[in-house]
């Protein structure tokens, strides 16, 4: 009896240690496996960030072009907003000029009629 139990707890033993066998290599394969997706995954970070960096860099360099666009535009308005300014100026000159150009014809007729009468 002593023998059948111990062929008995031998198999059960075999039992066991077949059983832990195949639970490690389903945990190796899960971990090669978790090992493989973890590597993937940071490949695509990678790639991902490096399109981000070129991205930004494009975003970069769109954001300067557009400033010096804008410096450009301030500076012609500002070019424009000068020569309106002077325009303003010279057209009030004229102004006050054809005013006094007016009145020394209308004196000038005035004196042009006195004389005629005479």
């Amino acid at each position: 009896m002593h023998n059948s139990s111990d062929v008995w707890k031998a198999a059960k033993y075999k039992k066991e240690l077949d059983k832990a066998d195949r639970t490690r290599q389903e945990d190796r394969e899960r971990i090669s496996s978790m090992q493989a997706e973890v590597k993937e995954l940071k490949s695509r970070l990678q790639t991902a960030e490096g399109g981000r960096e070129k991205d930004v860099k494009k975003l970069e360099s769109s954001l300067a072009e557009t400033q010096k666009q804008g410096r450009r535009a301030q500076e012609t308005l500002e070019k424009e907003k000068g020569a309106l300014a002077t325009a303003e100026v010279d057209r009030k000159r004229m102004q006050e000029e054809l005013a006094q150009a007016r009145k020394e014809a209308t004196k000038a007729q005035g004196e042009l009629k006195n004389m005629q009468v005479i």
